[in-house]
């Protein structure tokens, strides 16, 4: 621990790879966040929780949350109403 944080110079067993870690989160523009949804919509899951809180500015914070809800749940949203 440095610094208050855990820090280790080394990989652990199986750590995933920053473009893995990229692939298998909800970051990206719209689309590509639209994109990564897709299967588990596919799927029937339709819910989903997400944290837009990591580290940055209260600002930044808010305007992911603009951008999810503006330009990604309509699209979900449409194929459950009235469910």
């Amino acid at each position: 621990v440095r610094n208050g944080e855990y820090v280790t110079d080394k990989p652990v067993p199986n750590e995933p790879t920053l473009d893995e870690m990229f692939v298998n989160t909800l970051m990206g523009d719209p689309e590509m966040v639209r994109a990564k949804l897709r299967p588990y919509h596919d799927l029937g899951i339709d819910m989903v929780s997400t944290w837009q809180h990591l580290g940055q500015s209260h600002a930044d914070v808010m305007r992911s949350m603009e951008l999810f809800a503006k330009y990604v749940m309509p699209e979900f949203q449409r194929t459950h109403v009235g469910h």
